[in-house]
This record gives C-alpha cells, sequence and structure tokens, in this order.
C-alpha cells in the first residue's frame, strides 16, 4: 500500500546535514503518542477473530468507480501530484515551520458513493520536532483524489502524509519547498472527527449496533489513536484476523500497541500490508462523530474505511411466479431491506409474502415465521439474521364478461353512440310522458266542466 522502495529524485528531497536548518515545531505531541514502549500487537493485545472478520465487508469500496470527493472551500487545499512511487492526484495542506494549524476551521472532505458519506473534519495538524532546511521548505499533509496504480495500492480518499508533492502529472517536477518527512526528522498529527450519513438521509449519522473502523496497514512510523471516551483502542473492542498477520513476516522491528495511552504505533518504515485492526464503534461514538489520530513520522497513507456486519436477505418464488430483478441483499444488522417484487406466471397474482423466521417491523409489530406479510411490510423488517422472503401467488379471480350484442362489426365505437342514444332516449321519454300527462289532466278539468 505504502511503497516506498522507489527512490524519491525530486530536488527538493536531496538533504545534506550541512543545509538542514534546525527548526524544531512543538516539541511534545498533546496525544501523549510516544514510539516507544509497549506490547507487540498480537493475541495479549487484540481479540482473534477471523469469522467476525469474515461477515464484514467496508460501506465505500473506495478504489470503486462510483466513489465521489469533495472538499470544503478552505484555502488551506491546494491541488499537486503526491510522488508516492505512482503519482496519484491529491489535494494537500502545506505544513510548515512557521504555519500554525493547531486550530483550522472549515478544513473538511467527503467520500461518497449511491449509499453512503463520510465526512472528514480536520480539527487540527499538530507538528512535532520537524527540522527545515529553508524558511520556504514544507511537508504535505493531504487526501488522495485518484487511486494508486499498485496491486492494493493506497485509495482515493485515503489521508496520506509525508511524499513529495509534484506540480506535473509525470511528478518530474518538484513543487517549490515540498519535503519527504522522513527528512525532517519529526512528525505530523492529524486531529479528525468523521461521521458517516447514509444517503437516504444526509442531515442524519447513520448509526448500526454494528459498525467497525478499519485501521488498515498498520506500517511505516505511522500511529493511531481514538479519543472518544468509552470507545478508546482496548483489546476488547480491537478484532483481527490473525496473530501473525499483525506482525512484519521478518525481522525484529514490530507493531505495537500501548495499554496506557491506548494507542497502537508501527516502530519503524517497515511495509506490511496485511496488519489490519477492526475496531468496534459504539453508537454514542458514531453520533457524536469518530475522533480519530493519525501519527506519522514518515511517509504513509492510510485509508478511511468503515465496515459493518452484514446478514443475507434472500426473495425466492413458490414456483408460481419468479422473482423480478432483487433476488438477495446485504443488509446492516439492525437495519431494513429494500424489499422486491414477482413476476408470477399467467392466471397468477402475487397475494403475500412469508418468512421463514419470526420477524419484527419497526412499529414493534411481530410477525411469526410463514404467516402472511405485504411487500410494504418487508421493507420494514429489522434484520439482525439471515432472512429468506417467500412470493405466495395465488389464482386470478375471472371477472364476468360484459355482454354486448354482436353485430358482426366492431363495437368499439357503437357502445359509445348506444350510451348516447339512450341518455337521449331516456330524457325524450319522460318528456313525452309528462306531456301527455298534462294533456290527461286538462281533458279531465273540462269534462268536470
Amino acid at each position: 500500500m505504502k511503497n516506498k522502495k522507489k527512490k524519491i529524485t525530486l530536488a527538493a528531497t536531496i538533504l545534506t546535514a550541512a543545509n538542514i536548518m534546525a527548526t524544531p515545531v512543538f516539541a511534545a505531541n498533546p496525544y501523549n503518542i510516544d514510539y516507544t514502549g509497549g506490547q507487540e500487537l498480537g493475541e495479549e493485545t487484540v481479540t482473534i477473530n477471523p469469522t467476525l472478520l469474515g461477515e464484514l465487508t467496508p460501506l465505500i469500496d473506495m478504489g470503486a468507480d462510483d466513489v465521489e470527493i469533495t472538499f470544503s472551500n478552505s484555502n488551506l487545499w491546494k491541488e499537486g501530484y503526491s510522488n508516492n512511487n505512482f503519482c496519484t492526484p491529491i489535494k494537500y495542506i502545506e505544513v510548515s515551520g512557521d504555519a500554525d494549524l493547531s486550530e483550522v476551521e472549515n478544513l473538511y472532505y467527503t467520500v461518497s458513493n449511491r449509499q453512503y458519506t463520510i465526512r472528514v473534519d480536520i480539527a487540527s495538524i499538530i507538528k512535532e520536532d520537524l527540522a527545515f532546511t529553508t524558511e520556504t521548505a514544507w511537508v504535505a499533509a493531504g487526501v488522495l483524489t485518484g487511486n494508486s496504480a499498485s496491486a492494493k495500492g493506497t485509495p482515493k480518499g485515503s489521508l496520506e502524509i509525508g511524499f513529495p508533492v509534484a506540480s506535473d502529472e509525470s511528478c518530474e517536477t518538484s513543487a517549490t519547498g515540498s519535503l519527504n518527512i522522513a527528512s525532517t526528522g519529526g512528525a505530523v498529527f492529524l486531529d479528525t472527527k468523521q461521521k458517516l450519513y447514509a444517503t437516504s438521509e444526509p442531515s442524519t449519522v447513520f448509526s448500526s449496533s454494528e459498525l467497525y473502523y478499519g485501521i488498515l496497514d498498520i506500517d511505516a512510523n505511522q500511529a493511531f489513536k481514538i479519543l472518544n471516551t468509552g470507545n478508546e483502542l482496548t483489546k476488547s473492542n480491537m478484532f483481527a484476523k490473525s496473530a501473525a498477520a499483525l506482525q512484519p513476516a521478518t525481522g525484529e522491528i514490530k507493531n505495537m500497541y500501548s495499554e496506557e495511552g491506548k494507542y497502537i504505533y508501527a516502530q519503524s518504515t517497515v511495509i506490511n500490508q496485511d496488519s489490519d485492526v477492526f475496531v468496534k464503534l459504539s453508537e454514542a461514538t458514531q453520533n457524536a462523530g469518530l475522533e480519530m489520530i493519525y501519527g506519522f513520522k514518515s511517509n504513509a497513507g492510510s485509508p478511511i474505511s468503515y465496515y459493518a456486519k452484514q446478514y443475507t436477505v434472500e426473495y425466492v418464488s413458490d414456483g408460481n411466479g419468479k422473482i423480478d430483478e432483487l433476488e438477495t441483499e446485504k443488509i446492516i444488522a439492525g437495519k431494513t431491506p429494500s424489499g422486491s417484487t414477482t413476476i408470477p406466471v399467467d392466471g397468477y397474482e402475487l397475494d403475500y409474502w412469508t418468512a421463514d423466521k419470526d420477524v419484527t417491523l419497526t412499529d414493534g409489530t411481530e410477525i411469526k415465521a410463514g404467516k402472511p406479510i405485504s411487500s410494504e411490510e418487508i421493507t420494514e423488517v429489522i434484520v439482525n439474521e439471515d432472512l429468506t422472503f417467500t412470493a405466495i401467488h395465488v389464482a386470478e379471480e375471472e371477472e364476468e364478461p360484459i355482454l354486448v350484442p354482436d353485430t358482426g362489426a366492431s363495437t368499439s365505437e357503437k357502445n359509445a353512440v348506444f350510451i348516447v342514444v339512450s341518455a337521449i332516449g331516456a330524457v325524450l321519454g319522460a318528456s313525452i310522458i309528462g306531456v301527455l300527462a298534462k294533456t290527461i289532466r286538462k281533458i279531465h278539468r273540462r269534462s268536470q266542466f
């Protein structure tokens, strides 16, 4: 994900001890993240649960074509190309020696697909012991706006810190003052607040009892810490596929966990692309916004990834029809399905559905397995396990035919004429009867005199 084997050729990264200006900024970070001490990431510090992780899927596939990224109108954002071996488009902030970014406003971006949107607010950018070559030197803290061309790659929407920036898409021209963070001897910490929204409800924070955040590809002197009270990084809420996957395959350099500080860090620039930890998020954290700190002592990237435990909802038919389009869907635990439709065989129509298990609707109504459930009610079912809905069809009722005299000619227009003529005849008939009645009364009165 964060290939660093390619030699950085940009002129701004060619440094010698003679021209380094000692300009340390912020000797200590406020998050108490120290790249020493702690325990190795493994069975003692992380819950190993491959079954759970097998049930988790990303809500936004960052590498997909339908992913869109938008940025706030802050004048801190600049555009360029990250010289990260793939020359990837990036929007970035210049972190220079004299820039005070400890409190920033209106600095955010969003990552969206058709179903979800993640908003990432950057509350502050903290510098620690950065030594720059000149007063105009800086390192980039940015967001990839394109996908890397590697096998796994760092997808667009990822935070990326420390790679030199170029001004052209071939990365042959260095942006003036741009440095590799490794050359500064210091670190940069990003304080972020992240919230997830459903496209259908863009003004309401999306929450679920089974929502997880992916801390992916732990390596390259990165550090991760959650500030939300009650949701700090602990063994009880951190999950991994295996202990072996959390560490580099060889060497003495390890990925570590500080139980005292409740944070993860990588000891060096060793690349280990499979070291992933998934953190379960409380609904309080989801609603308030995940406060995640990212630390970088060398150039690296960190994807923004929400995962959820999802269940399979299947739609099948009783044989007198077939399911139209949606036969199966994945539903996040505690949410409701989309529902489906059927194409009945000739002479049949959809009557109702049945569920293979007892279900509960959003209004609390319980429907037993095998009992009728309408198409509308399916979309109100709270999904907390795999479900199968079966469409039940019945024979259509035959309608009594309308009898029309067979004259051997088309009746399409005659019927309309017949109705009009009949109406006129009724009116004329009533008029004639009225006239006759008046005439009879007159004759009767005359006969009395």
